[in-house]
């Protein structure tokens, strides 16, 4: 049997991102490590991105591929990409953020030293404009260790991985039949990480900051609307994972601790920004269901989650003041 050539498939799904795709392609082409192949997934971009990208990568020495297709959001690209992938590894870029030149073989060498079917390493978040990094998650694992372990501790918030910071046998996906939700607009990358931990036998990680996600003040942000719910089916849906598939007591506990909670807090801080979404928000914060989660929340030792603990503990004595109060902090921040 002959060894594969092509060591990682890196996927982009690719949206209108003309202004921007050129620094991500160019961090790919400057990789020290070169059997990679890259798929990148049109999702029914209207504006030049594809082009761009031909552009740049036939003068380049990258085996690639881009696959055209109607838009259908980021859930179906990068599940498409897996599919038309052929790497022995996966690893998910975003098509206007960038990874560091030595990404792909610090991934791939600590993947083969560890034995591991996930690795994992630090991220930052770039403002665009002065270039200075503005949040950096660096939390990371002391050793290696199994999948349910990992699992546990990524939704009890003791490190994070990013749609843009892991690294995946492929194997371990396509076998397991593990793809993102393409039902959920957000926390879609959750699902798909923490089911990848759960079904993997051992998780490592690289102690860098590989990843850099971009952050621009001019780029468009909608209006915070009802698909925010799906944030709280994300978290369901790993809760309900667990359970059918492995009935992790440490799992559960988490999700029910802190993801659960977490995901209904961010929920009611997005949209108490939208009045439209006042009705609705004051329903779903009063089901009983959703009153216990929240009485539930630990801040896990994490002083960021200070402030959700907070805003958890306001909604439960007066969700209607709570609102006010959000909606109120939100527009003087926005000079209103």
């Amino acid at each position: 049997m002959e060894d594969n050539p092509i060591k990682i498939s890196v996927i982009i799904p690719l949206y209108n991102v003309e202004k921007y795709v050129k620094e991500t392609l160019l961090s790919l082409i400057s990789q020290s490590f070169k059997a990679f192949e890259l798929i990148i997934v049109d999702d029914g971009s209207t504006d030049r991105s594809a082009d761009i990208c031909e552009n740049i990568l036939k003068e380049s020495c990258i085996s690639y591929k881009i696959i055209r297709k109607k838009n259908q959001g980021v859930s179906k690209a990068r599940n498409i990409g897996v599919e038309n992938s052929s790497g022995e590894y996966i690893f998910f870029l975003d098509s206007d953020d960038y990874i560091s030149s030595t990404a792909l073989m610090e991934f791939y060498n600590k993947a083969i030293e560890d034995q591991a079917e996930v690795v994992f390493c630090g991220y930052e978040h770039i403002d665009y404009e002065s270039q200075k990094v503005i949040r950096k998650l660096d939390r990371y694992i002391e050793e290696p260790m199994g999948g349910l372990e990992a699992a546990a501790l990524m939704a009890g918030d003791k490190f994070w991985i990013s749609a843009i910071s892991g690294f995946y046998l492929r194997s371990l996906i396509v076998d397991n039949k593990i793809v993102f939700p393409e039902n959920i607009c957000f926390g879609e990358d959750t699902v798909f990480i923490i089911k990848a931990l759960m079904n993997s036998k051992r998780v490592t990680c690289v102690k860098q900051v590989l990843s850099h996600y971009i952050r621009r003040k001019n780029s468009v942000t909608k209006t915070p609307n009802e698909s925010y719910y799906s944030l709280f089916n994300a978290s369901m849906e790993i809760y309900n994972y667990n359970e059918r598939s492995y009935k992790s007591q440490d799992i559960r506990k988490a999700m029910v601790e802190f993801q659960i909670p977490h995901s209904i807090i961010r929920i009611f801080t997005a949209l108490s920004t939208n009045s439209k979404c006042k009705s609705e928000l004051m329903e779903f914060t009063g089901r009983q269901d959703i009153r216990r989660y929240l009485k539930q929340f630990k801040i896990n030792g994490v002083k960021a989650n200070i402030k959700y603990k907070i805003f958890a503990v306001m909604i439960l004595i007066n969700r209607n003041l709570a609102y006010n109060l959000v909606h109120f902090i939100k527009e003087v921040k926005n000079g209103k």
